[in-house]
């Protein structure tokens, strides 16, 4: 995950401006952050995991197993 506090940007939400740091830390205080998880690989599959990540269209992150 990124460091949250290399985090600059702001975003939206309901009309205020929120910075990204502490929409990420209140999430993570709360356990509500949420990551959509397309597959699990074994580290073997590395490659495989590159050419799926490249070739887009995943309805979430890749996981590899160590």
């Amino acid at each position: 995950m990124t460091n949250p506090d290399r985090l600059h940007w702001n975003r939206r939400r309901g009309g205020q401006t929120v910075s990204s740091k502490l929409w990420l830390q209140k999430r993570l205080a709360t356990g509500t952050l949420t990551i959509r998880v397309a597959d699990v690989l074994p580290l073997e599959q590395a490659a495989e995991a590159h050419r799926r990540t490249e070739a887009g269209g995943l309805p979430g992150r890749l996981v590899l197993a160590v």
